[in-house]
């Protein structure tokens, strides 16, 4: 009651002792529960609840008969009150009203109307503030001479009338129109069948929303709904529809069929902008309606509230393809890891199949986060080339060499599973798409036998690691480069040329028939290699092992020389022809046999005579 007033209680009397001792006593049938409040004292019996408030100052200065001659606003309502009793005196009171008094006569009606509690009372002062507010002019204007007997504005003539504007008009309107509406809403709630009765200052103090928060609460629906259509509560009418639809459906007898609630819902649901069908279906599926859920989501236009509930439902195949068509991809992904987590692989694979987008969203994904799903995806929808491709790069991402031959191994089987049938590939933007099914076939089959040379390789590799451990590097492994391994990751023909220099001669043998390696390029190889050892004998040994060899003793010589062994290299001239045998003799140091080849010669290839004159010439 503020700190003017003391309200107290003796038996069934209320007290309200003022200031200065005056006091006024209210006399109940019963004993009263008195409860402060905000503004006021709340008196409670048990078959009525009163409020007992001090009137605000604007009312008492409005409604005052005794104000009538120092108020604007008294005069005012005394004005409306003639002209609605169609007497001569409202032109004489309203022109008794300058501009200024005008505007603060509008604005008290206004205000005194929002505080106060008769309904009565609040008509007859927003009639006044709407009869007043017609004779406000703004900057600039000249008196009408029209609106009736008051038409000069009271004394316009005094220049008074600019001093509103056109703003302070538009604030007065905007006024009007907040005070009507406060005072409908606060009407509404104070009904006797409501029960709601709060002040102006309370209904300020909790807002609008917490209002109509309390109404949902007590399931006064219709008012609720029509206090946020008044006051433009766009996003509480949503809550009141959800509200009111849970209600409803959580309140439905059991015979009441899911038919007749949908079309009792749905002509609310889609009346109202922003609700959601998939919060009512939520909590008909949370009673046991499974049927009206599914209804009511067939409704639903937003995807990111239709496919989490159709997840609940246990509906995976159409929250896939709602989500797909909806095109969110993070929604996908959701789903997608939803899916992974819940059901096994091949039901999984199963329901993506018809999805390609959802495919290639999975891929993309799992070649970052999971390579084994999908190997296991790739297989399942008929591609095992892509499937191939992605476990040897996996096996070769590996940590260790055990993993890597595991990768190995099932790269090969899935390249023989393509090379045994066409690939029935259900994405064809996702597969390898060679040039016909047998080109497909052709092609996984080269890959499935590389494969497999690919693996024999590497199972050989290892061997030689583990026969080469324990050993001291050779003198002629000096000049190779340093790496973490010997043979591993080594292609095919440098494996077989350190084969020689560690000693492993008779395994380089067997590895050559194993994986078929052309023998042109094995004897390259084994000449590289016993140069690089230095085993002259064994090297002159090879060149005579073979009636017509498939190198050229010219071969060999440069092996020779490239390993700094000229003598050895001059061992080879015999063999070769005059015109290779004479640049070979002078760069080895032996100008003397070149000089004798060169004139044995000299009449077939006189060119050669003047080499080695040329070269003799010119030495030191």
């Amino acid at each position: 009651m503020g700190s003017s007033l003391l309200p107290a209680r003796w038996g069934g009397r209320v007290v309200m002792v003022g200031p200065y001792g005056d006091c006024i006593q209210y006399e109940y049938a019963e004993p009263p529960l008195l409860f402060p409040e905000q503004d006021c004292a709340r008196v409670v019996t048990s078959s009525a609840t009163e409020l007992l408030l001090r009137v605000s100052p604007v009312a008492v200065a409005v409604l005052t008969p005794a104000a009538t001659a120092a108020s604007a606003g008294a005069r005012l309502l005394a004005a409306s009150a003639a002209f609605e009793a169609r007497s001569s005196l409202a032109a004489e009171l309203l022109r008794g009203l300058s501009q200024t008094e005008l505007r603060e006569g509008v604005a008290a009606c206004i205000e005194a109307a929002e505080h106060e509690m008769s309904a009565g009372r609040q008509l007859s002062l927003l009639r006044a503030a709407a009869y007043g507010k017609p004779y406000i002019r703004h900057a600039g204007a000249t008196p009408s001479g029209g609106g009736g007997e008051g038409g000069e504005g009271g004394e316009g003539g005094e220049g008074e009338g600019g001093g509103g504007g056109v703003a302070e008009q538009r604030r007065l309107a905007a006024a009007f129109v907040r005070a009507c509406r406060v005072a409908r809403a606060l009407n509404a709630v104070r009904a006797p069948e409501v029960g709601l009765l709060l002040t102006r200052l309370q209904y300020g103090a909790l807002g609008p929303e917490r209002v109509v928060r309390t109404l949902l609460a007590r399931h006064a629906h219709l008012l609720a709904a029509r206090l946020c259509e008044l006051l433009g509560l766009s996003e509480m009418k949503v809550a009141v529809v959800h509200h009111w639809g849970k209600a409803k459906i959580g309140g439905a007898a059991a015979s009441l069929s899911d038919e007749a609630l949908l079309a009792a819902l749905a002509p609310k649901l889609d009346a109202t902008a922003g609700a959601s069908h998939a919060r009512l279906a939520a909590e008909a599926l949370a009673v046991g309606r499974r049927g009206l859920a599914a209804r009511l989501l067939e409704k639903e236009e937003d995807a990111t509230r239709r496919v989490p509930l159709l997840l609940q439902m246990g509906e995976e195949r159409l929250a896939l393809t709602s989500a797909v068509a909806h095109g969110d991809a993070e929604l996908i992904y959701l789903l997608l890891l939803h899916l992974k987590a819940r059901l096994p692989s091949a039901l999984f694979f199963e329901l993506l199949q018809p999805h390609p987008a959802a495919q290639r969203l999975l891929i993309h994904f799992c070649r970052q986060q999971d390579t084994k799903t999908l190997r296991e995806f790739l297989y399942h929808a008929d591609q095992p080339l892509e499937a191939a491709s992605l476990a040897a790069a996996e096996g070769y991402r590996a940590e260790t060499l055990s993993q890597r031959t595991r990768g190995l191994a099932l790269a090969r089987q899935f390249y023989e599973v393509a090379a045994a049938r066409a690939p029935l590939g259900v994405a064809a933007s996702l597969s390898f798409s060679p040039a016909g099914d047998t080109g497909a076939s052709h092609h996984a089959a080269l890959m499935a036998h590389a494969t497999g040379e690919q693996l024999r390789l590497l199972t050989a590799q290892l061997t030689l690691e583990r026969e080469t451990a324990g050993a001291p590097p050779p003198p002629a492994a000096a000049a190779l480069a340093p790496g973490r391994w010997r043979f591993v990751d080594l292609p095919l023909n440098e494996t077989l040329f350190r084969c020689f220099v560690y000693g492993q001669a008779p395994y380089a043998e067997r590895l050559r028939l194993e994986l078929r390696v052309p023998e042109r390029r094995w004897w390259r190889i084994k000449v590289r290699g016993l140069a690089q050892l230095r085993d002259w004998p064994a090297l002159w040994l090879f060149y005579n092992s073979a009636r017509r060899p498939p190198l050229s003793a010219a071969a060999f010589a440069e092996a020779a020389i490239a390993n700094g062994a000229p003598a050895e290299a001059a061992r080879y001239a015999p063999r070769m022809p005059p015109a290779e045998a004479v640049p070979l003799l002078l760069q080895c140091g032996e100008a003397s046999a070149a000089r004798a080849i060169a004139l044995a010669n000299k009449d077939k290839n006189p060119e050669l005579l003047r080499r080695v004159s040329a070269h003799l010439g010119a030495a030191p």
